[in-house]
């Protein structure tokens, strides 16, 4: 039988994708192609460590820093097409509420709690509810928080498989470098707190994830080229989602 939070997930998806404007969104910004032409070069050539696209910086170093996201994208509009695209994204902006909707009820909170705070939560990310890498962050981030969780609880095996995980996040998106810093300040806390085994434990699960992170085409110039990115000024002044 189907899950409350099962039920949620799929009336969620519902409410929220009822309507065809709503499909649409999803493909409102035009990254979205580029991440598409973009897996198809890798498809095709494998990840480019210089620029493949540009006209006034043509062979300079450039960094696919989401190549696996762009893989996937351009596999499934290459499959599906642009609708394939949409229903990929929908089902990555449905999946973290839904998945936060199960871990309050697993924490006790009730359905009566649970339910507008899952919903808070999807009206917070919605200005972000765009087919586009970041997508993949959300759910992962989501998923990490809860594994914590319930090891801070009681200790699991699970624990370790994060380590994987954020090495497949550092080839996703560049949110993996949010996920090292949670991870930094949970060891810091257990430090602050004289947690001796919780500081060697998750200190451990930092250290670990971290390396994890250096398997992808760049190695620790994508870390470099991540934090360059966060520091420009340039992009802070322009960008608008850093405004």
């Amino acid at each position: 039988m189907p899950t409350l939070p099962d039920l949620f997930f799929a009336l969620l998806l519902l409410a929220r994708f009822g309507r065809l404007e709503s499909w649409q969104a999803l493909l409102g910004d035009g990254d979205t192609g580029w991440h598409i032409r973009t897996g198809e070069y890798i498809l095709a050539h494998g990840v480019p460590a210089h620029d493949p696209f540009s006209f006034s910086r043509a062979g300079q170093p450039w960094y696919a820093w989401e190549w696996l996201s762009d893989a996937i994208f351009a596999q499934i509009d290459g499959c599906f097409g642009l609708s394939g695209v949409a229903v990929l994204g929908a089902l990555l902006v449905c999946l973290p509420v839904a998945l936060l909707f199960a871990w309050l009820l697993r924490r006790g909170a009730g359905a009566w709690l649970a339910l507008p705070a899952a919903l808070a939560a999807a009206s917070a990310a919605s200005v972000h509810d765009l087919a586009r890498p970041h997508l993949f962050s959300l759910v992962l981030l989501v998923a990490g928080l809860w594994l914590l969780d319930e090891d801070r609880r009681s200790p699991t095996p699970w624990l370790w498989t994060l380590v994987p995980m954020t090495g497949f996040w550092a080839n996703l998106h560049g949110g993996f470098a949010a996920w090292l810093a949670i991870l930094g300040l949970l060891a810091v806390g257990s430090a602050a707190r004289r947690e001796r085994r919780a500081l060697e434990r998750y200190g451990l699960l930092a250290g670990l994830s971290w390396l994890a992170t250096l398997i992808n085409p760049y190695g620790w110039q994508l870390h470099r080229h991540v934090f360059e990115f966060l520091g420009s000024r340039w992009i802070a002044d322009h960008v608008a989602e850093f405004q």
